[in-house]
């Protein structure tokens, strides 16, 4: 894999469990959302700001991952 100007060696390997990235869904309309000047406050039993959301949604599936051999080697153009 090269990026930029660097070169990465390695393999992909498939994960034998997939995962879930997920992401709140937001209750905020657009007028909450932007201007406000409301401070967020934090509940420390399920780290919810506000809540502010009615659930959530599937951003992704992994079922991936790239292992590289070591560090990156610079190529010179």
């Amino acid at each position: 894999m090269t990026i930029a100007s660097h070169e990465l060696k390695g393999k992909i390997q498939t994960l034998t469990q997939p995962f879930v990235v997920m992401k709140p869904q937001s209750k905020r309309t657009n007028s909450e959302s932007y201007g406000s000047n409301k401070r967020t406050k934090i509940d420390a039993d399920t780290m919810d700001i506000d809540n502010q959301h009615d659930g959530y949604e599937v951003a992704g599936i992994v079922t991936s991952k790239i292992l590289f051999n070591g560090y990156p080697k610079s190529i010179m153009k």
